[in-house]
């Protein structure tokens, strides 16, 4: 199969087939793929996939944007002696639909994967969580730019035998339960990756970056349950000396749901090709983050400093909470101590948090209102078009930031000590070739890799609002290829696909980020340079901080970031944020004649799905689109309203008119009745919600009186705020929908 513009093998509906000895080569899309989710039985063996290319544009529903070589949706199948070699993105990705996320694997072995622009495997973002252990045999994985593995929000994983080798990071396993390697090898750079690397002048390598073996994380996804194990695992090739000295074999992801170490996690029969702890294992990086009760056990012994133990050992954060009373010996710049024994892992023990749910919607009694008018013209909906965000700024004065457009001897004020601890800078040409910009790379850190400049408050007046905006080009690790992120996704995302960069502030003393003030806005230019863009009051708790610093980052480490034309000032009138109590809509953007999504996110942690513009609206030139892949009715476009203009038991309307679009992504007519509101037809409705979505004042059905047609439709509904919603600060307004996607314009609220 060569030079298929619609993937390779498509399993649709389809059970019990064989598809095996095919060779796929320079395709677009997912190569071999089960498409619904319900495919089962099926066999692919020995199958190879050369050079998957990403889509320009996907279906509804569909991914093929970000492509895998192998896209399996649903366990129940096997996969054995399989290839995945070039992909765009991903060698083999477990996305599974929901409801199938705890169902068991045929057989997964002898695949290899190799050569991938970002991941070998990449499980999430619903994860794989089989209700008993699942052995994956002898896979194979090297020379993926980013990532080997990935695994998220998964559970009962056994890795049986093979390698990852030459991957910038070989293995993150975050937010997991019962992940076990054993009988495996994890390999930094290797002499022949080196060796190819060294061959070709200016080639791109892992070997200038700090290369990291596995990172397991604090905190499990279930409480009560154990985390990573390591049972006969060598690592090998992190302490090259012509390599980034910081590489290391084993360290802990960064990015945590408790401040606290909550995973269970063992050791044993582990060798390493090095004597120095540093290269060994690393508890830095976590300790930064205010972690400091890890312990991990080392059932014999593999991690003594002495050599001379059989075990047990405990490996613990360099703290006086977890080597107090204990006989501990210093792990050499690994900020780590190992204690003889098992009795530090009870220092380590903290409950975690189970998931995080959906809110329980209520569904209370529509209020009667006034009739409503009748609806725009029905018919078919012009295609949305993307509109270039790509805006350059012309650099003001402005106020608190000194070398906004990095004109003053290069960098001067960005250097600060926490941006050379997470990232390395340099001057670059500026938006359009012209000036100078500043380039981050290497960066170590998603949140505070980045530029930052300390500020004094004093700048600022109290409660007055201000504008933040800067030009952002994104870029992958070493490339000039533009990064591949989602402006629309309200929390921070450590993956391809993942967060834009976002200007944010933090307490010098602290490092925590105190608040984000501004985000790239929607819709994304994949073609360069985008514009960062936010408001926020200057609230007393912001004036008494003092200092402040100042950072841009958010995306992953995997972007290189360029930044140019940091500017903020006082925010005009009517700037989409900025809450005005005396405004005819108490919503910002609402009816997208601004031209992009600015104020308007998507709800959970669910990157493929996002905000598009298009055109026409309603009324107007502009409406928003939420396009792409949806998994749960909440998956809608949020806004997060200050509470500042509402009051405890005051009724508002909230109005909007909706184009729906089936699952198929066709123009459809849906069910607005009140006892319908959750059937899979239902009609786009809001749910109306404190901060995070808690607590929840339900789900709001369609009170209208026009009936539905194909085509755009009015949509309104009241509801009364209560004292604890006032009382969370913000406002969740969220599109629900069971089923499809939608159109949206001329968002309003009002008071009644």
């Amino acid at each position: 199969i060569i030079f298929s513009k619609n993937r390779c093998v498509n399993v649709h509906g389809t059970d019990g087939l064989y598809i095996g000895e095919n060779v796929a080569y320079d395709t677009v899309g997912h190569c071999y793929a089960l498409e619904l989710g319900s495919e089962t039985n099926n066999l692919f063996d020995k199958n190879i996939g050369v050079l998957t290319k990403k889509a320009s544009a996907a279906a509804s529903g569909e991914t093929d944007t970000t492509p895998a070589t192998f896209l399996i949706t649903h366990p129940g199948n096997s996969w054995t002696g399989n290839v995945a070699a070039g992909s765009e993105h991903y060698g083999f990705w477990i996305s599974l639909i929901s409801g199938v996320s705890n169902e068991v694997v045929k057989s997964f072995a002898d695949n290899t994967i190799h050569s991938t622009f970002h991941m070998g495997i990449r499980s999430n973002p619903v994860g794989w969580r089989p209700s008993v252990p699942q052995t994956l045999v002898n896979t194979k994985v090297y020379r993926n730019r980013v990532r080997g593995m990935f695994l998220q929000l998964s559970s009962n994983i056994i890795f049986d035998g093979g390698f990852v080798s030459d991957c910038r990071h070989a293995v993150d396993v975050r937010l997991s339960d019962y992940i076990t390697f054993k009988n495996f090898f994890i390999r930094g750079n290797t002499d022949d990756y080196m060796a190819i690397v060294n061959s070709r002048v200016g080639q791109p390598s892992h070997c200038t970056t700090a290369t990291s073996g596995i990172r397991p994380h604090i905190n499990v996804y279930t409480a009560g349950n154990e985390g990573t194990t390591l049972e006969n695992v060598g690592f090998s090739h992190f302490a090259r000396p012509e390599c980034n000295a910081n590489s290391v074999a084993i360290s802990m992801d960064s990015h945590y749901r408790v401040q606290s170490f909550t995973a269970p996690t063992s050791f044993s029969g582990i060798t390493f090709d090095t004597t120095a702890s540093k290269d060994a294992i690393s508890l830095c990086r976590i300790a930064t983050q205010g972690v400091t009760n890890i312990a991990i056990l080392d059932a014999d012994g593999s991690f003594d400093p002495a050599g001379s133990s059989t075990g047990p050992g405990t490996i613990v954060s360099d703290d006086v909470s977890m080597t107090d009373g204990k006989t501990c010996e210093a792990m050499i710049n690994s900020c780590a101590q190992y204690c003889q024994g098992d009795s530090a892992l009870k220092a380590g023990a903290a409950p975690a948090p189970s998931p995080a749910t959906a809110p329980s919607p209520t569904e209370p009694a529509p209020s009667p209102t006034e009739p409503a008018p009748a609806p725009g013209p029905s018919g078919s909906m012009p295609v949305p078009t993307p509109f270039d965000t790509s805006t350059v700024l012309t650099p003001s004065n402005g106020v608190c930031i000194v070398n906004g457009d990095f004109e003053l001897d290069n960098y001067t004020a960005w250097n600060h000590p926490v941006t050379q601890n997470n990232a390395n800078l340099t001057s670059v040409p500026g938006v359009g070739g012209t000036g100078l910009a500043l380039k981050v790379f290497d960066r170590d850190h998603q949140a505070r890799g980045g530029p930052i400049q300390t500020f004094s408050t004093s700048c600022l007046t109290e409660n007055e609002w201000y504008e933040v905006r800067a030009d952002i080009l994104a870029e992958y690790e070493g490339t000039t290829n533009v990064f591949d992120c989602n402006p629309a996704l309200y929390y921070i995302e450590d993956q391809d696909g993942g967060s834009c960069p976002a200007i944010a502030i933090f307490e010098p003393q602290t490092q925590v980020i105190t608040q984000v003030l501004a985000y790239t806005m929607g819709p994304y230019n994949p073609n360069g340079w985008n514009e960062i863009y936010g408001v926020f009051k200057a609230t007393k708790d912001i004036i008494d901080k003092g200092n402040l610093d100042i950072v841009i980052a958010r995306a992953p480490t995997m972007a290189d970031l360029t930044v140019d034309n940091v500017v903020l000032s006082v925010a005009p009138s009517g700037a989409a944020g900025k809450t005005d109590c005396t405004s005819s809509n108490l919503l910002f953007n609402g009816d997208a004649e601004i031209g992009d999504a600015r104020s308007w996110f998507i709800r959970g942690h669910y990157s493929e799905s996002k905000v598009e513009m298009a055109s026409p609206g309603h009324t107007g030139t502009f409406c928003f689109k939420h396009a792409y892949h949806r998994e749960k009715p909440y998956v809608g476009m949020l806004q997060e309203i200050d509470v500042d203009c509402f009051s405890a038991g005051s009724t508002y309307k909230i109005s909007a008119w909706f184009y729906y679009l089936d699952s198929g992504g066709s123009p459809a007519i849906c069910d607005k009745a009140e006892g319908k509101i959750y059937a899979t037809n239902a009609c786009p409705h809001f749910e109306i919600a404190g901060k995070l979505g808690s607590p929840s004042l339900g789900r709001k059905p369609n009170v209208a009186a026009a009936p539905i047609v194909e085509g755009w439709n009015k949509y309104e509904a009241e509801f009364t705020i209560t004292q604890d919603v006032i009382s969370s600060g913000k406002l969740w307004v969220t599109v629900f929908l069971n089923s499809g996607n939608y159109f949206l314009d001329d968002v309003q609220i009002t008071p009644v």
